[in-house]
């Protein structure tokens, strides 16, 4: 089964996701045998909280979210995370566990992150 690649397949050739400060989208697609890997690029200019949820018909997705270097800061299996992130770049890759052919469906969702700082009257 492919449904059509809509991502790239390494850190290089990752989709650029070209958020607004405040976002919400899906992405979903096909990964499995013939398409093992979908990577999606995000960078944000300011400190942001991330929330993914990834849902998948057979459970076989997982979902990584990685820093601007490839390293990995948190891995989902089917269920939802939240992240608070420093302004920088970083990767999500989607991926299928043994290849086994999948459809995922991960709901992104950001927001600046604001800190409260007192000022002096």
């Amino acid at each position: 089964m492919n449904v059509g690649d809509i991502a790239g397949n390494s850190l290089k050739a990752a989709k650029v996701l070209k958020l607004a400060k405040s976002a919400k989208t899906t992405l979903s697609n096909f990964v499995g045998s013939s398409d093992h890997d979908d990577y999606f690029k995000v960078t944000f200019a300011v400190d942001t909280t991330m929330s993914l949820t990834l849902s998948d018909a057979g459970s076989f997705s997982r979902l990584r979210v990685l820093n601007s270097k490839g390293k990995t800061l948190k891995t989902l299996s089917p269920g939802a995370l939240t992240m608070k992130l420093q302004a920088g770049t970083y990767y999500v890759r989607l991926y299928s566990v043994s290849s086994a052919d999948t459809v995922y469906k991960t709901k992104l969702v950001t927001k600046p992150t604001f800190s409260t700082t007192k000022i002096a009257a």
